[in-house]
């Protein structure tokens, strides 16, 4: 099972219900690109990157990425933006803002993460994720992923060399119209590609969330790793409970539980914080299997983080 196949099943089983639509075939009217959606004081708070080296000044700024030639794999063309926009009578892209910098690569560097809208005709919006790698003082487009149709993108950021795109997605009753499920994912750019390392339902776009959701980042296993025995699982999260403590849950493709448990964590209450435990599992019969990390303090579900891995 390559990859590719592996990352495609891994967002059926997170995201059952909520896949956009395939891709438009041919052209009808062209409505004009939406507005992004502005970023709000209620947004997500942000985890801080661990402490590295400060990246070098970096030729990669608003101005360059708003006039940059980005190659769109889904459409098969070369968009030279001015301004942030491209029309070519057929297809038009916009950058979205805000862009994301930070050093992607680990060379010192500071690299950038975007996101493209593009429109072929119809009602569809299409938002890409694009990496561009700062290489000797080139810009170098390294790697995209698509995002999905007529998505609300809230805030984009670089932490730890990886990407974290706060967005407004279709929910499992959603129309594609009508977006209002309030998300967070995190990339990791491996090996020249990038690699959904976690996905994480926060709730609706109108729910006031008090205490604001907790942010987990399970940065091993990433999605797409093969299963291990025993796994060793590493990640970080925004806010520690204040009992210190989430909850694990191993499900395979049938949502049957494999095993549970408790993860202890380290931090002060209210504070960032992380986390490094272990799960030992029996034989597991080939396919795909869940990992979810859930805080439910308070009898509240203020975070949920999954990751899908290959059993052999």
């Amino acid at each position: 099972m390559n990859r590719l196949t592996v990352m495609t099943l891994a967002m059926l089983l997170i995201l059952t219900g909520c896949l956009p639509a395939n891709l438009p075939q041919q052209p009808t009217s062209t409505p004009p690109l939406p507005t992004p959606v502005a970023p709000t004081a209620t947004l997500l708070p942000t985890l801080p990157p661990e402490p590295t080296e400060t990246p070098s000044p970096s030729l990669l700024n608003l101005d360059l990425l708003n006039n940059f030639s980005y190659w769109v794999e889904d459409f098969k063309i070369q968009a030279l933006l001015k301004d942030g926009a491209y029309d070519d009578g057929k297809i038009q892209a916009q950058l979205i803002e805000p862009v994301a910098l930070g050093d992607l690569n680990g060379d010192g560097r500071e690299d950038a993460a975007v996101i493209l809208a593009i429109k072929s005709g119809g009602t569809g919006t299409f938002y890409n994720l694009i990496v561009i790698l700062n290489q000797n003082e080139t810009p170098v487009q390294a790697a995209s992923s698509y995002i999905g149709d007529r998505q609300g993108i809230k805030n984009l950021v670089i932490a730890n060399s990886r990407i974290i795109l706060d967005y407004i997605t279709q929910g499992p009753k959603d129309p594609l119209c009508c977006s209002s499920e309030h998300r967070l994912r995190s990339y990791l750019l491996v090996n020249g590609k990038l690699l959904l390392a976690s996905e994480q339902v926060l709730g609706s776009q109108t729910t006031q969330v008090t205490p604001l959701p907790n942010a987990i980042l399970i940065d091993q296993p990433v999605t797409g790793d093969p299963l291990t025995a025993p796994l060793q699982v590493h990640g970080r999260v925004s806010q520690v409970p204040p009992e210190k403590k989430l909850a694990y849950f191993v499900t395979d493709m049938n949502r049957v539980v494999l095993t549970q448990g408790e993860v202890n964590l380290e931090g002060q209450p209210g504070e960032t914080g992380d986390f490094s435990f272990e799960i030992n599992l029996g034989t597991v019969s080939s396919g795909l299997v869940q990992i979810e990390i859930v805080d439910s303090s308070e009898g509240i579900q203020r975070g949920r983080s999954i990751v899908v891995l290959v059993a052999p």
